[in-house]
């Protein structure tokens, strides 16, 4: 299971469960097809990035950030943590993408 210093505890490896947090969370607000929408939009972009070393350790710890935030029903650091999430990760996939084959 992901765990980086700051977490107090492993969450589980499935990157499914971030998702499911947030349709309990937003239940009326946030619909499964919209999130089904999001998680194919952003996900090579995503896995692209968590090839870049540190990344995997990295996302374990912005998710946590996130869930800790909805489980304590601070919105404002659930959306600032998820924007924080949105951010680094698509800055990693655009990196990682835009280096040649090979590193050159």
């Amino acid at each position: 299971m992901p765990r980086c210093g700051r977490c107090a505890e492993p969450r589980p490896s499935s990157a499914g469960w971030f998702y499911v947090v947030l349709l309990r969370a937003g239940a009326g607000v946030t619909t499964a097809s919209m999130l089904q929408g999001l998680r194919l939009r952003v996900g090579l972009l995503i896995s692209a990035g968590l090839a870049e070393p540190g990344r995997a350790r990295e996302m374990a710890c912005e998710l946590d950030a996130i869930y800790r935030a909805i489980a304590a029903r601070d919105v404002a650091a659930a959306v600032a943590a998820s924007e924080r999430h949105l951010t680094r990760s698509t800055e990693a996939g655009v990196r990682l993408l835009a280096t040649p084959a090979g590193g050159h």
